[in-house]
This record gives structure tokens, C-alpha cells and sequence, in this order.
């Protein structure tokens, strides 16, 4: 008994679609760790993450973390918290600086190297409110 099997358009859309997507969200996990790395509460990593900040960050965030007007876009004010779209924990600034975030904030991934990028984000929590702010030495 020969049994045939007809999929319409429509489901094979889907189920390239539904693979698409899997595999894009797994790739863009890899090299992603599963927590902070410790020196992200590190007063003296907050303050080697300043330099590569001003090098890398300031153009669309100033130098204070209140973020430039821009007439393109509006980027991240990062003395404030509440107002950022992706996410707010150490993990997710580290994947914002690393992967991206959204159109406007370009992937570091290449260009930084993930103890670099734990320094920015430890600085990103040292402009940040007092609560945000590394405590240990």
C-alpha cells in the first residue's frame, strides 16, 4: 500500500520558516556564556571598561551615559535603566554589546573581546544607579 503525502505550500513555508528561525536562534546564542563573568562586579573592571567605552560607545552614548541627540536614532540612555528595550541584567547588556541591539546598535563581536566586553558592561553598571554599581574591589 503506497501512501502519499501532500503538504500544502503554506506548511512547507512554515516548517522552513519554523527551522529558519531555530537555527538563527542558536547561532546567535553561540559564544553567549550562561552567566557573569565575576569581574562584571569589579570596581577596577569598571574603570579599565571606561577607556573602552570612550572608544567605543560614547559617539552615540556621550561620555556621561545619557546618550547624544541624533537625528538618525535614539540611542540608549544608560543612567537609566528602565527606559532600555533589551534587557537590563549584566548577561543582557553583554548581548546587546556583543550580538547587537535592534537596527541602530552594531554587533561587537568581532571587534571585542568578551573580557573587554564584560569591562564595558561593568561600567555600563557603574553610571548607572546606585544599586546597578559594582561593590567589590
Amino acid at each position: 500500500m503506497e501512501v502519499i503525502l501532500r503538504h500544502s505550500k503554506l506548511e512547507m513555508y512554515m516548517v522552513l520558516l519554523a527551522s529558519t528561525v531555530l537555527v538563527g536562534s542558536i547561532a546567535a546564542q553561540e559564544g553567549m556564556p550562561a552567566e557573569p563573568d565575576p569581574i562584571v562586579y569589579s570596581k577596577s573592571a569598571a574603570e579599565r571598561g571606561k577607556s573602552y567605552y570612550l572608544i567605543n560607545c560614547q559617539q552615540c552614548h556621550d561620555a556621561d551615559g545619557r546618550a547624544l541627540a541624533n537625528i538618525d536614532f535614539i540611542a540608549a540612555d544608560l543612567t537609566a535603566p528602565e527606559t532600555w528595550y533589551y534587557g537590563t541584567t549584566p548577561l543582557h547588556i553583554f548581548r546587546s554589546i556583543k550580538f547587537g541591539a535592534g537596527l541602530e546598535m552594531p554587533p561587537y563581536k568581532d571587534s571585542l573581546e568578551d573580557e573587554t566586553i564584560w569591562q564595558i558592561v561593568a561600567h555600563v553598571l557603574n553610571i548607572g544607579p546606585k544599586e546597578t554599581r559594582p561593590s567589590r574591589e
